[in-house]
């Protein structure tokens, strides 16, 4: 197993949503563009705990 955290899903789901924003409701595009942004805090929080543990 590696220490580093993949983004790529994160980044391929942007870049998908970004292409369609005008043939999906806003409201959807609005949900998916958060859940991106929260799952990047999220990664950066588990990045920066396993800085301070030393893994």
């Amino acid at each position: 197993m590696t220490n580093d955290i993949n983004i790529a899903y994160i980044v391929e789901t942007e870049s998908y949503i970004e292409e369609r924003k005008n043939e999906m409701p806003k409201n959807v595009y609005e949900f998916i563009k958060q859940v991106c942004q929260d799952e990047r805090k999220y990664l950066d929080l588990v990045k920066q705990w396993r800085e301070e543990k030393g893994l």
